[in-house]
């Protein structure tokens, strides 16, 4: 793929409006991010921001398909970019809590430190352990972040099954506009008793990032790289189609059908300076991701800031541990992609 794009830069914009909305959740701030403020609760950054990394990563793990030799290579391939980092990130956590651990049970002793780990690598989500932040304004969760992997593994595993027919691009299309549809139109027609279905993973959930991750998947199928030069249009309308939704209140309605474009048009319009963005500092969008939650956590315990406080500080703070992440552990993982 061209690397003339913007995709390192916006995913960096993603993870940074995730820290934005955090901000105002852990530190007990009731109003919400500015965004969730004007559309008047129909949407917020950090919903922009988990939806856009689900566009993202259906747009370039299709070209990752393609460019397996193997459904095993492909595996492979996602394994390493997300485990190894995930695995170091949770080690660091552990040897960190300690400093805000209050219960009588030694800390050693607790076995919930002892399934932190591998209940997380595989998938399980523990968000907890009894004596962390009992009392913050958000209380017990060390990594609120970490859902979405498991939904992002899911979409990793439905690809493949696409993997003896990855080269023929009209079949791709139809197959991922046909998925993409269903997802929009269940979202749409179901009711509420149904979406809220918890089965290891939440319906709702499920529909809304499948959306996203299969408009991404549709979008590279499309090959819409050849008409960026349009892109700036498609840019313009789609975000007046999104102005005109949120005054109506029916956001809700085309959040899911456009936000493809949206990411996609951005991300493939190279803009001086920006595009190569990833090549100067690295990708950090994923340790600022896995990372920014506990540190956020870490700072309200301690010091109890403002949501704006805690927004810059825990910024300054994350952006560290995600450059070490990623020049330290992913980029020795993910040179072959």
């Amino acid at each position: 793929m061209d690397r003339s794009n913007n995709f390192d830069f916006i995913r960096l914009i993603f993870a940074t409006f995730v820290i934005i909305s955090h901000s105002y959740v852990l530190s007990g701030d009731t109003e919400g991010d500015f965004l969730y403020r004007i559309t008047n609760g129909q949407t917020m950054l950090s919903h922009i921001g988990v939806s856009g990394f689900f566009v993202v990563s259906g747009y370039l793990v299709f070209q990752s398909l393609c460019r397996s030799l193997s459904v095993r290579e492909y595996f492979i391939k996602r394994v390493r970019r997300i485990v190894p980092a995930l695995f170091v990130m949770l080690c660091i956590t552990l040897l960190v809590l300690p400093i805000v651990y209050d219960n009588n049970l030694p800390y050693l002793k607790n076995m919930e430190v002892w399934t932190y780990i591998p209940r997380n690598l595989f998938l399980a989500n523990q968000y907890h352990i009894t004596g962390i932040f009992e009392n913050n304004p958000y209380p017990r969760a060390i990594n609120g972040s970490l859902w979405t992997i498991r939904y992002e593994i899911v979409m990793y595993i439905l690809l493949a099954t696409l993997f003896i027919i990855r080269h023929k691009r009209l079949y791709i299309m139809i197959l991922s506009v046909s998925v993409w549809v269903f997802c929009v139109i269940a979202l749409l027609s179901l009711p509420s008793e149904i979406l809220q279905i918890n089965i290891g993973l939440r319906i709702n959930n499920l529909l809304q990032l499948g959306a996203c991750f299969w408009g991404g998947v549709a979008c590279s199928s499309l090959n819409l790289y050849v008409f960026r030069r349009f892109f700036p249009l498609v840019f313009v309308a789609v975000s007046a189609i999104a102005t005109i939704a949120t005054i109506y209140g029916v956001l809700d309605s085309v959040f899911y059908i456009i936000i493809p474009f949206a990411v996609i048009s951005f991300a493939l319009y190279p803009l001086p300076y920006i595009k190569s963005i990833g090549d100067r500092i690295g990708d950090l969008s994923y340790g600022l991701y896995i990372y920014a939650f506990t540190i956020q956590q870490m700072i309200v315990f301690f010091f109890h800031p403002t949501s704006l406080i805690l927004i810059f500080v825990s910024i300054a703070i994350t952006i560290p541990f995600a450059y070490a992440s990623w020049h330290l552990v992913e980029k020795r993982f993910v040179r072959c992609r």
